[in-house]
């Protein structure tokens, strides 16, 4: 399944940057960091949907115990490495001595830059070996899970397209005239323009969720909307974000309820002069609008504060 393959891969990379080598490689880890994915989104589902609220304080305990034996078993791969890092930093911190500078001994990963940022804190409660394990456990949800969500949407979206020959042939193309460069220049992969038009044009097309992301009313007073509509103090509000995004609301002059892997390329190069193939349509994309750029009229990730 993609779902699946896109899971791993992702894992594997985002755990390369949050608990470095070689756990991030291990078949081990990526089967209990998985059943602990599970676990979260099913406790959290059940506890939202099935469980009365008087009944939660007294049944959460039991219903989360799946959820913490798989987040012991994810912690206790990397905790040894934690507080042995935590241990290095401490003794060069009393022997007056400065950090190493080497990748062996000072690796460039999360994991890394969190017991840094714990050993110069100026906090009196020094966080232990394993409130910094399960805050990165926490990060792995986030930047993983989010991650899988999003590629599996766009890798079926663009193999069900008509054109998923033509749009892959021209992101392979893009992809091997970069990356290979990408090692020196990081800022190269900025210039991925066709990559970029194909991502956002997914999280317009199908958006994670049908609404967007949910906003409380916090103002003792309440609002009202602009069209006169009270919401009083604790109101949520969201917007319908799939059928917004694929309306005119979206902007004009496009069908916007079509899908079109290159649309944001294709509007920039249309603005000066007509491109017709896929290599100058990514040229001409130098100033298009990138992926995680929202406004009122694409908002996959929400938009603006809390609370108004």
């Amino acid at each position: 399944m993609v779902n699946d393959a896109v899971r791993k891969a992702i894992c594997g990379v985002a755990n390369r940057i949050i608990v470095g080598l070689p756990v991030c490689r291990s078949e081990e880890y990526f089967q209990a960091v998985s059943k602990w994915w599970m676990c979260f989104g099913l406790t959290g589902l059940i506890f939202r949907s099935f469980i009365p609220g008087p009944l939660q304080r007294f049944i959460m305990p039991i219903l989360s115990l799946p959820t913490l034996y798989w987040r012991r078993k994810v912690v206790d791969m990397f905790e040894p490495e934690v507080e042995r890092r935590l241990k290095m930093i401490q003794d060069a911190k009393s022997k007056g001595k400065p950090l190493p500078t080497n990748e062996t001994d000072r690796p460039n990963d999360l994991m890394q830059w969190l017991v840094e940022q714990s050993a110069h804190s100026t906090n009196p409660i020094e966080p232990s070996s394993r409130d910094l394990a399960n805050k990165m456990v926490l990060f792995n949800l986030f930047a993983t899970h989010t991650l899988t969500t999003t590629f599996t949407t766009l890798m079926t979206t663009l193999l069900t397209h008509h054109s998923s020959t033509a749009t892959l042939s021209a992101l392979r193309t893009e992809a091997s005239q970069i990356l290979p460069r990408a090692s020196e220049s990081p800022a190269l992969t900025k210039t991925m323009h066709l990559h970029d038009s194909v991502l956002r044009e997914t999280l317009r097309f199908q958006p994670a969720f049908d609404d967007s992301m949910l906003r409380e009313v916090v103002a003792p007073e309440g609002l009202y909307t602009p069209d006169g509509t009270y919401l009083p103090r604790g109101s949520h509000v969201a917007l319908h974000t799939r059928l917004m995004q694929r309306s005119s609301f979206a902007g004009e002059g496009e069908d916007w309820g079509s899908f079109r892997p290159f649309r944001y390329c294709e509007m920039v190069a249309e603005g000066s002069e007509r491109s017709t193939t896929t290599t100058e349509i990514a040229v001409a994309g130098k100033g298009q609008t990138g992926a995680v750029q929202i406004s009122g009229q694409y908002m996959p990730f929400g938009l603006g504060k809390h609370a108004w």
